[in-house]
């Protein structure tokens, strides 16, 4: 139970950071360069463990890339009003669904 809390504070806590950087302009958000981090497992993690996970990486599927198959991770979280990084594991993951179909 203290682990699952301790993970939830620190994926919050590197989503916050990698919100602060992007607005700052201090790192850019490339899928490709997140998912080879030792965290990047953390932030799925705390991605995966959202109620609404499931239903926005359904949603993202089958009616937003649809609409805008170039979203942006900035524009999903917006949209759909959730964490950058949940939007990042939804991107990550669905495009590595569309790489193997």
């Amino acid at each position: 139970m203290l682990i699952d809390v301790v993970y939830f504070v620190v994926g919050v806590v590197m989503c916050i950071c990698l919100f602060v950087c992007f607005i700052i302009g201090c790192c850019s958000l490339d899928l490709d360069s997140y998912s080879k981090e030792s965290l990047w497992q953390l932030v799925v993690e705390t991605a995966h463990s959202s109620v609404m996970f499931v239903s926005h990486k359904a949603y993202t599927k089958g009616c937003v890339l649809l609409e805008t198959p170039d979203v942006t991770p900035q524009e999903l979280a917006h949209r759909l009003n959730m964490s950058l990084g949940e939007a990042l594991v939804i991107l990550d993951e669905l495009s590595v669904e569309a790489k193997e179909s």
